[in-house]
């Protein structure tokens, strides 16, 4: 027996094991009897030969490509989207070399069981058939004591040779090469054919030459992709909830779908930076969850493994990070699953002999560790952070399987035990990994993928503020054509650019880290939750007034607010503008922004005199500002920036700019007072207001931007379109049946 072992790239898409010996049977097999022609082969009677396109019977993977067809080519050779035949013999021999040897540009996407000059016209033959139920279907090509090429004349090279050898390919994606009885050594000469390949290529780059030689009798090569069989990196931008949302990235499409809210984020990730882990899957804990429908490559038999990150934000009663039906709740208990239960993190097994567990304290709230469970056939390994915290041992078994789905953050089959944190790669392995290759595994990055982005930000803040007071700013992140970017995800930088100045978060679920107090600078990173919008509160109790505050994107600084704001004035005293009446003392930062209000209809403003004075250094409301006052008021069109409608206070129109401003009387008691406003426009504006002969000196107050929208939706005129037979009803009373009449209104 000739036999060489060939080194290999180390980017070779498929790794490969010896097992059992395993070998279908071939009763009731459709025999190839008929050879392709027009394709170029040597000939179309069986020796160099490649027949018509045959069916699998189920999508079988091969390297990224799905294929549902394949060729058989006579000299052991498997051929998808290829066409290539070739001669079988290089030269005679003894010993005789073979054609093409791996890896060759002719043979891209071939399976190569034994690369010999296989000659159907001198004996055997070749059959195939599709076996087995979903998801676990083969297709089985064999060939059966298929004789080498004769030479003829006396000593007749390849006579009394005979080859066995059997192509399985596995619905998971797997493929087996089986070689049974077979006779190497041509008579009458007694002498050895010379070895041929075992190989199979998708590329000249991407091939695996597993041995120069015939394996032993009945030995059984297995081959599976190398790397995790489901994938879920939740890279994702975002969720919609969708059928196929979250993508596996292993190649074995195994989609699975989010439900409930769950959503996706990039802010803290396990793994930061780019390259790092990049996004993560966000459950709140009440109904989020993913569900990957059952397939081949989910389920495992005498190895699996089960890996991901995982935050949690708490631990309460079972929490399930991923498993199938360990806990019921589906078609029955079956495979593997990781979850914490009665105070403890547990790593399940469901097999044929029973059930098996391993079990640790719980990992750390609001911290990232790295879990995995390895079942290995007589063991079962919980590892955290690539190191094993519980093992046990047993008897040899293997997985129930059944067709239930993989759950991510809930139980199968019933609204229970859902995760509330992070979850992320998701990985499941039909194989038992080592330790080494947890490691491996949790130790992963890539380069994240770019994230949906703004084209700029846009600040809101009322124009003035008071030293002592906190004062909220709006940023949004926008389009170039103004629309909100919801799903913006990126790290931006606040900057009061005066060196001066504390920030804080005041609303949004990402993060604000302020460094360094009162230089003026911050960082916020956006999360999906924010849907595009947060809240920040500066603290400026000392500096230069006025201040133009900046924004930018961390990363791009030229991606930035586009200053239409205007600059943002401080004082030691002004007028805070609410939609309800201060409580004294006040709250720091004060958050009662005005909400959208109705075109038409009176609604009250709270003004409060606040701050400091010469007199009394407290913060708060200046309570000797008390009895009637005149204070100018205007108002500024936000959106849409011009108007001719103007608001009114206690009925009285107001400005239509500082320099227009006009004079109300309004009393004050213990520094607090009301008016009542009415806009009857639609659209977002802004209240300003102040008092030039108040204190030393003038003090001012703006109200937030807030939206003025229409009171209802009127139809004035219901116009019959010339087609319809039915008369114009009055506006109010069309009846219901007129919902198909063809017809326009006008409102």
């Amino acid at each position: 027996v000739w036999l060489s072992v060939l080194a290999q790239p180390a980017y070779a898409t498929y790794e490969r094991s010896t097992v059992a010996f395993d070998w279908v049977s071939t009763a009731g097999h459709t025999m190839l009897s008929s050879w392709a022609g027009g394709l170029g082969c040597p000939d179309t009677i069986g020796d160099d030969s490649i027949s018509a396109l045959i069916n699998v019977g189920f999508t079988f993977r091969f390297g990224a490509t799905a294929y549902t067809q394949v060729r058989v080519q006579t000299n052991g050779r498997l051929q998808f989207n290829n066409t290539y035949c070739g001669y079988g013999t290089q030269a005679v021999g003894p010993p005789r070399t073979y054609t093409n040897p791996m890896p060759n540009a002719n043979l891209n996407n071939v399976m190569r069981i034994y690369g010999a000059d296989l000659d159907l016209t001198a004996a055997g033959s070749i059959t195939y058939a599709t076996t087995g139920t979903a998801p676990d279907r083969r297709f089985v090509v064999t060939w059966s004591n298929v004789s080498q090429w004769r030479q003829g004349g006396a000593n007749n090279f390849g006579a009394g040779t005979s080859y066995n050898l059997q192509i399985q390919l596995h619905e998971s994606g797997d493929f087996l090469y089986s070689f049974g009885v077979s006779d190497n050594i041509t008579e009458p000469t007694n002498t050895a054919m010379g070895p041929a390949q075992v190989a199979w290529q998708l590329t000249t780059s991407d091939f695996q030459v597993a041995q120069s030689g015939l394996p032993a009798n009945n030995t059984t090569f297995r081959y599976r992709r190398i790397g995790p069989d489901a994938h879920y990196r939740m890279d994702e931008s975002s969720w919609p909830n969708t059928t196929g949302d979250v993508l596996d990235a292993s190649g074995n499409a195994q989609h699975g779908s989010s439900f409930a809210g769950a959503s996706t984020s990039m802010a803290s990730p396990a793994l930061s930076g780019s390259p790092g882990s990049c996004g993560y899957g966000v459950f709140d804990g009440v109904n989020d969850y993913v569900e990957v429908p059952n397939g081949p490559a989910l389920n495992g038999d005498a190895v699996l493994t089960y890996a991901a990150w995982i935050r949690p934000t708490q631990w309460s009663g079972v929490n399930q990070v991923m498993a199938k039906s360990v806990h019921g709740g589906g078609s029955g208990r079956a495979q593997m699953g990781m979850f914490s239960e009665s105070g403890m993190f547990k790593g399940r097994a469901e097999t044929l002999a029973g059930r098996y567990e391993v079990q640790a304290a719980l990992p750390s709230v609001n911290q990232w560790t790295h879990v995995a469970l390895v079942f290995a056939g007589t063991s079962l390994t919980l590892y955290y952070g690539g190191t094993a915290v519980a093992t046990t041992a047993f008897a040899a078994t293997t997985l129930v399987r059944n067709a239930d789905p993989l759950a991510i953050s809930k139980r199968v089959g019933t609204a229970q035990y859902f995760f509330s944190g992070n979850i992320d790669e998701v990985r499941v392995y039909r194989s038992a990994l080592t330790q080494a290759q947890v490691a491996a595994a949790m130790a992963e990055r890539r380069t994240c993928p770019v994230q949906p982005g703004a084209a700029r930000f846009l600040l809101s803040h009322a124009g003035y503020a008071i030293n002592c007071q906190t004062t909220s700013i709006v940023v949004s992140a926008l389009t170039a054509a103004g629309a909100l970017v919801t799903n913006y995800a990126g790290l931006v930088t606040l900057t009061t650019q005066s060196g001066r100045g504390s920030w804080s978060l005041g609303t949004g679920s990402g993060t604000l880290v302020d460094a360094t107090p009162n230089d003026g600078l911050a960082t916020y990173q956006f999360v999906l939750a924010d849907g595009g919008r947060f809240t920040a509160a500066l603290y400026y109790p000392e500096g230069s007034s006025p201040i133009n505050v900046n924004v930018f994107q961390s990363s791009d600084p030229t991606l930035r607010d586009d200053d239409t704001e205007g600059a943002l004035a401080f004082s030691a005293n002004g007028f805070t503008v609410t939609a309800n009446a201060l409580t004294n003392p006040p709250p720091n930062p004060i958050n009662d922004a005005l909400g959208a209000r109705t075109a038409g209809s009176d609604f009250a403003l709270h003004i409060a005199a606040y701050g400091q004075t010469p007199t009394d250094p407290q913060c708060g409301i200046i309570e000797s500002y008390t009895g009637a006052k005149s204070l100018r008021f205007w108002m500024d069109y936000v959106d849409p920036t011009t108007g001719t409608r103007l608001a009114t206070v206690n009925a009285a129109p107001l400005g239509a700019s500082e320099a227009g401003a006009t004079a109300h009387n309004v009393t004050f008691t213990q520094g607090q007072a009301s008016v009542t406003v009415k806009y009857k426009d639609v659209g977002q504006i802004r209240l300003q207001l102040k008092d030039a002969a108040a204190l030393p000196s003038e003090i001012r107050g703006s109200s937030n931007s807030f939206v003025v929208r229409p009171s209802t939706m009127a139809v004035s005129r219901w116009k019959q379109r010339p087609a319809s037979p039915i008369r114009q009803p009055r506006p109010r009373r069309a009846p219901r049946s007129l919902r198909r009449v063809p017809s326009s209104v006008s409102t």
